[in-house]
């Protein structure tokens, strides 16, 4: 946890000295649960000066410049530094990067003080990336729970979101967890799959499974080719 920090006060310090266009995205900090650095920064330039602020394009292309998504990753005291150049996960494209850096709210991590996404864009964002990877975990039902009752929290930003970008089915079951405060209290909860059969929660089908995989594989195909 001392590492990480040392290294996330670092990156913070100089992304904002040098006024770079920018978010730290899926930080568990309530309670506090130390993981890979995420950054969303939509605009390539930004992106060319983040990493020039963070130690040179030339450690990120050492660490992981991955071409074809322009994400970035750079490894430091066995620490990941991620830059994501949009809302996306694992291909799946959930919310418009510029809106979530534009709607950027001044936070206090630990003593310091950082940009992190509006509460509303911040519960979705945790709740859009566990769905990615087909689980929940204990920890970010707890962030979601503190992030919830921020005084600016808006459920109608959560469910805007969720609607322009087909995650209304992943967030609402998502705001069932939170609401009950453990994931196994969920009798229909369809995203975990075969894929993580020692974390399944409750019953589920051989059909829910065939919708599963449609929802989960299928459909952003299908989105990128611009069928809704």
């Amino acid at each position: 946890m001392d590492d990480w920090l040392k290294i996330f006060g670092w990156a913070n310090r100089r992304l904002q000295q040098r006024s770079v266009e920018h978010v730290f995205v899926k930080l568990l900090r309530d309670p506090f649960k130390p993981t890979d650095i995420d950054l969303l920064i939509p605009d390539p330039h930004e992106q060319e000066r983040a990493m020039e602020a963070l130690g040179g394009r030339e450690l990120f292309a050492r660490g992981g410049l991955l071409e074809g998504s322009r994400r970035a990753i750079l490894r430091l005291r066995n620490l990941d530094i991620d830059i994501y150049p949009d809302a996306c996960w694992g291909g799946l494209k959930v919310a418009e990067g510029a809106e979530i850096v534009e709607r950027r709210q001044l936070k206090n991590v630990l003593g310091e003080n950082a940009y992190l996404p509006s509460p509303a864009d911040d519960f979705y964002l945790i709740a859009t990336h566990a769905y990615s990877h087909l689980n929940i975990r204990r920890g970010e039902i707890k962030n979601c729970r503190a992030i919830a009752s921020d005084a600016s929290f808006s459920w109608e930003r959560v469910w805007e979101l969720a609607s322009r970008f087909g995650m209304t089915g992943p967030v609402k079951i998502f705001a069932e967890a939170v609401d009950n405060g453990h994931a196994s209290k969920i009798p229909n909860w369809k995203v975990l799959s075969f894929f993580h059969t020692h974390k399944m929660v409750g019953k589920i089908g051989t059909s829910e499974l065939i919708s599963d995989f449609l929802w989960h594989f299928v459909r952003p195909i299908t989105r990128s080719l611009g069928v809704r």
